[in-house]
């Protein structure tokens, strides 16, 4: 088996820009501006112009931030983290207005729901040496 990975005729990838965060980005979302949100490895969530690659801190977990979601209908984000908590953030104002515990360990991913009535949020404990979550 080839380790190469086949190409379509149909599809064509080019790089346009390239946008550097201070570290690994772990979930993005748009906001409805065209602007963009990173959940990072450092627990920052970022607001980023995608035109300039300029960045702003919006929120920020006590350890890293492993998911995120706009809301278009409020200006709200809402964002997952390691440390367990689901976090509300107002976007335009750069401020963080709830937090939750939502779980005793990490949250590893979220979604909200079509008409951002309900959440998700996936938790579990890995234990060395066992298969269980």
């Amino acid at each position: 088996m080839s380790d190469e990975i086949p190409k379509s005729p149909d599809l064509k990838l080019d790089l346009l820009k390239e946008i550097k965060l201070p570290t690994a980005v772990l979930a993005t979302d748009l906001t409805k501006d065209d602007r963009a949100l990173a959940a990072c490895f450092d627990g920052g969530i970022y607001e980023v112009n995608l035109e300039s690659g300029d960045l702003v801190e919006v929120g920020r977990h006590d350890s890293y931030a492993s998911g995120v979601r706009y809301l278009r209908n409020s200006d709200v984000a809402i964002t997952g983290g390691y440390d367990g908590t689901l976090q509300w953030h107002n976007v335009p104002e750069r401020k963080t207005f709830m937090r939750i515990k939502a779980h005793q360990f990490w949250s590893w991913q979220l979604d909200v729901s079509p008409n951002e009535k309900l959440i998700a949020s996936v938790t579990g404990q890995y234990f060395v040496g066992g298969y269980k979550y």
